[in-house]
């Protein structure tokens, strides 16, 4: 592994009047004013280089350097070096290290301490957090000789770093003992035709209970209303409730042979399932109350005309709040879950809503770009109309830098907006409202934001941690 290097970060523990012109600007009603004064006796420079040599030895070159700190201020920092990538967790920060093979480490968000580290076969693409202090390192599906094989997934347990498992494909929901993976569709064992299943893993046990074949289009959507039941679609549209301890069918509805290109798509919001599939002139939506199938409602929805030059992407649904958010990577349609009347339509692709207040909406033309790392527009909606309350350009939602999946669902989300010399840390209340954080004095930033810490990892391979309050 690279060796991690302490290093004391001057700019900011020693930081001199700012430049002003290179703050960034959010248009609040209260001044953003950072507090830059060090009530500290001046020492000597031989004296602090003594001191800081003296201290680093005593921690040795693997230790993070800690500092008193205020909000807002750095807690620590940590040299990695340029091989070594950051994923975000909560309380932990994933570090990956690219050598053969590949190693990842958890340090301490609030410390930088190692709290443990675990050889893996193939360099992750995402740690998810499945719940109950367990997490997912989600690996790279293998290229060349052995393509065609499904991802891997290595359970292990947060604070200790023990393996609870490893299991082909990627875990979708953890039920009481039993964790629910779907393998992407592959190539069956015979070689005739593409498979996808699905296997229950039991956590006690380390063994499955029992393994699905869907057919070939099928889907598993991730949430269900009770924990004991769990829902597939097949190609055609039909929809079978199951028993998550047998996988036996408990209620089913025929299909409803709808065409269109790729797999259907799925939301789950106020005990409904709603289904769609698009082709290139509309998207066809169907609603199922979850305790017995029955069908609530049905919509075509015409497809938003795309932009001029604008690669329309593929359907994607999802919840927001009590809507039903529709992107075509020409827009979205946001509808009202029970009726599913159109709320409002806007050429903006919304992401998430705060609470029960406003709409996160992103620049960019889909949802994959909106949870990227590459900054856009950044806007608050009104649910019921869709104006524009806030916008904030050259900004991303802090949950997507830190390469989860997950989304801000609660009543504010961290958002990160950057300038041409600063990146500065503000929350967006679920009225729309910015309350800016603190900036620091870096650009090109990889950001995982926990409860109380945001970690992020610079091109200059350094990563640095602050508090984080507001």
């Amino acid at each position: 592994m690279a060796e991690l290097m302490v290093l004391r970060d001057t700019a900011v523990v020693e930081a001199g009047p700012i430049d002003s012109s290179a703050m960034i600007d959010l248009g609040l009603s209260e001044a953003w004013d950072p507090d830059w004064t060090d009530e500290r006796p001046q020492l000597s420079a031989r004296v602090v280089v003594a001191w800081i040599l003296a201290f680093v030895c005593l921690l040795g070159l693997r230790t993070a350097v800690s500092v008193e700190t205020g909000p807002g201020d750095l807690l620590w920092t940590l040299s990695v070096g340029s091989q070594v990538s950051m994923m975000g967790g909560t309380d932990v920060v994933y570090l990956v290290d690219w050598v053969e093979p590949p190693l990842l480490v958890a340090l301490d968000s609030r410390t930088g301490g190692r709290r443990w580290q675990l050889d893996i076969p193939r360099v992750p693409y995402r740690v998810s957090d499945l719940g109950r202090g367990i997490d997912a390192v989600l690996l790279r599906e293998p290229t060349g000789p052995s393509a065609g094989q499904t991802d891997a997934t290595i359970l292990v347990d947060r604070a200790t770093g023990v393996v609870l498992a490893r299991h082909a494909g990627r875990p979708v929901r953890l039920t009481g003992r039993l964790v629910l993976f779907e393998e992407r569709e592959r190539r069956c064992d015979n070689g005739s035709a593409r498979c996808r299943e699905v296997t229950a893993l039991d956590l006690t046990t380390g063994t499955d209970l029992w393994r699905l074949r869907l057919p070939l289009g099928g889907r598993l959507p991730a949430d269900w209303s009770t924990p004991a039941r769990f829902a597939t679609i097949g190609p055609e549209g039909s929809i079978t409730v199951r028993d998550v301890a047998t996988s036996a069918a408990v209620v089913s509805t025929p299909g409803v042979n709808a065409d269109g290109a790729g797999a259907w798509q799925s939301a789950f919001v106020a005990d409904l399932l709603i289904v769609g599939k698009t082709d290139s002139e509309a998207t066809v939506l169907f609603a199922y109350r979850a305790a017995d199938l029955t069908r609530m409602w049905t919509l075509r929805l015409p497809r938003d005309s795309p932009p001029p030059d604008a690669e329309v992407g593929p359907l994607e649904l999802r919840t927001c709040g009590g809507f039903v958010c529709v992107s075509d990577g020409a827009g979205t349609a946001v509808l009202d879950a029970v009726t599913g009347s159109v709320q409002f339509r806007t050429a903006l692709t919304v992401v998430t809503r705060l609470g029960g207040g406003v709409l996160v909406a992103s620049s960019h033309v889909s949802l994959r770009g909106a949870l990227g790392g590459t900054a856009a527009d950044l806007l608050a909606l009104d649910s019921d109309t869709g104006d524009v309350l806030t916008s904030l350009p050259s900004a991303r939602l802090s949950d997507a830098a830190a390469g989860g999946a997950s989304m801000p669902t609660g009543a504010a989300a961290v958002l990160l907006t950057f300038g041409e010399q600063r990146t500065g840390f503000a929350v967006m209340a679920s009225d729309g409202t910015l309350s800016q954080l603190f900036s620091v004095d870096y650009t090109d930033l990889r950001c995982a934001v926990g409860p109380a810490v945001v970690a992020c990892l610079g091109d200059d391979g350094v990563l640095r941690a602050w508090r984080l309050s507001a």
